[in-house]
């Protein structure tokens, strides 16, 4: 992506991570996304590339076309996630130093699978 794009997927991301409430380490923990690689997309050095984007797109759940800075609604309409927000962010503070990423991936399917269950 340009360098105008890294400074629209900077804006935004900012702008989702206040609305929910989520810190860079958060969406760092629990994503998988390096806390250098993270602060770059941050500081609008560069654009994520699709798949870290998708990825920050369903943790934040926005809306990927929103993040990279076009004209569509910040919520991810339409796009299935189980689990809100401030239940993952709380998780993520939770087990912030009890889990490693693996452990955290396996607890978050858990929940997803459970709650997607409860819902038949």
């Amino acid at each position: 992506m340009e360098r105008s794009n890294a400074k629209a997927v900077s804006k935004r991301l900012k702008e989702a991570m206040g609305k929910r409430n989520i810190r860079a380490k958060d969406i760092s923990k629990a994503t998988g996304l390096s806390p250098s690689v993270l602060s770059h997309y941050l500081a609008g050095d560069f654009a994520p590339q699709h798949g870290n984007l998708t990825t920050m797109a369903r943790f934040l759940n926005v809306n990927p076309a929103w993040l990279i800075g076009f004209d569509a609604p910040m919520d991810a309409v339409g796009i299935q996630d189980p689990l809100p927000i401030e239940s993952k962010a709380k998780i993520v503070h939770y087990v912030d130093h009890e889990m490693n990423k693996e452990q955290l991936d396996k607890t978050l399917r858990f929940i997803e699978e459970f709650i997607l269950d409860e819902k038949k």
